[in-house]
């Protein structure tokens, strides 16, 4: 379900990030974006009662955070930290910053670790 959240309402800290590092290029790029009005597709988080995790869209929560936006639209899933991982470890194989081999093998062994 699509919702519109608080960004400091989202964790960044559950280790759910995929890719070996943020692309400052790309957060740049996508906050250039928002400040021209085009809309982002929402971020993916997982609600477990408590915590909303991320499990797609880092990028793109980190460039509304750079424009000073207080909220962001997001597709809420109900899941724990470990669904925000799985989900996570299988996104931008078709969309987005394509993953780098480094990328590929950080989630390949976050896979094996859950």
């Amino acid at each position: 379900m699509i919702e519109t959240l608080k960004l400091d309402q989202i964790r960044m800290d559950g280790d759910t990030q995929s890719r070996v590092s943020i692309h400052e290029a790309t957060v740049a790029e996508y906050a250039e974006c928002l400040t021209e009005g085009v809309e982002l597709p929402p971020v993916v988080v997982f609600f477990d009662g408590i915590n909303y995790f991320v499990g797609d869209g880092f990028h793109r929560l980190l460039a509304n955070a750079r424009i000073g936006a207080v909220t962001l639209n997001a597709d809420v899933r109900p899941g724990t930290v470990r669904e925000a991982k799985m989900h996570a470890y299988g996104a931008n194989q078709a969309h987005g910053l394509r993953r780098t081999n480094a990328d590929k093998h950080k989630a390949v062994a976050g896979m094996l670790e859950l």
